[in-house]
């Protein structure tokens, strides 16, 4: 991958991360276009987001006003801005400031639902003390029933769970979104 390439791949990650919607429907793709439009006042077509997200075969290289416009929404000046923020990210330690839920702060009967790339989706229902069990799993190797362990979920890190319980089958460790992280991350409290 050219760095060209790995530096446009890192703002789609961050754009997908602000979303909170998994960017590989139309119908989230038309809510991105909007929220690109109220966040920065500038518009972008689904057909452009499409293409720049592989969900179209395409060998045009993305302008720079797309790549403009996508910098602004994720919080920066431009694309060029962008880089120069980009050039330090290969850091192998930080602290993150992003949304996330401490799993150890939670109720049993607290739910957990997290997303991640390409159209994955877990619904988790915490069980106390870090422990949850899996409610529902959409394309992930999860499976409903399943218990685990986690300590922290945190949108744009990977999803890493500990003690994987399937019927009397223990696994050690399941990662989730290793390469782009936790895309979308919601806690429906018990009521």
């Amino acid at each position: 991958m050219t760095d060209e390439k790995r530096k446009i791949e890192s703002l789609l990650a961050l754009v997908a991360q602000k979303s909170e919607h998994p960017l590989s429907t139309i119908t989230n793709l038309n809510c991105l276009v909007a929220e690109i439009k109220k966040s920065t006042g500038e518009k972008l077509s689904v057909s452009t987001l499409r293409r720049l997200l592989g969900m179209v075969d395409s060998d045009h290289e993305p302008s720079i006003g797309t790549l403009d416009i996508l910098s602004r929404y994720v919080g920066y000046r431009g694309w060029r801005d962008f880089i120069a923020h980009d050039e330090g990210s290969d850091a192998q330690s930080q602290f993150v400031n992003e949304k996330l839920i401490r799993c150890d702060q939670l109720n049993a009967g607290d739910i957990v639902e997290l997303e991640w790339a390409p159209a994955r989706m877990c619904r988790l229902l915490c069980l106390g003390y870090g422990r949850f069990k899996v409610l529902l799993s959409i394309n992930s190797k999860l499976a409903e029933g399943d218990t685990l362990c986690c300590k922290v979920v945190c949108v744009g890190q990977p999803f890493v769970a500990t003690d994987v319980l399937r019927g009397d089958r223990l696994e050690k460790v399941y990662v989730a979104g290793s390469k782009l992280g936790v895309s979308a991350l919601r806690l429906l409290k018990k009521e």
